[in-house]
């Protein structure tokens, strides 16, 4: 488990996300954290210990590390990083297809 943790407001809560994918912190965020929102990654020793005044916690957003992108966009870019670049697919012409067009 990482020792950093991703902060973001859901619902005007302040949410904690521990990753635990094999992905870099970075990435986790992007693609877990809600699109649009903006998040803070912070050390896990930052989080105060005692949980009772946590809907009194006060984040400030102002200069995120970063906002949600959406879970399929940051796969998408993940696995074409580790794949490396499409193959380049040949132009067809309808003509060049063998099957009668219906």
């Amino acid at each position: 488990m990482s020792s950093k943790v991703i902060v973001f407001e859901r619902n005007g809560n302040i949410s904690l996300l521990w990753p635990s994918d094999p992905y870099p912190v970075e990435e986790v965020a992007k693609k877990d954290v809600p699109v649009g929102t903006p998040y803070l990654i912070i050390d896990a020793s930052e989080i105060p210990q005692d949980p009772a005044f946590r809907s009194a916690w006060v984040v400030d957003f102002s200069l995120p590390d970063g906002y949600g992108q959406g879970y399929s966009d940051v796969i998408n870019k993940m696995a074409a990083e580790r794949m490396g670049s499409a193959p380049v697919r040949p132009n067809i012409n309808e003509k060049d297809i063998p099957w009668p067009k219906v």
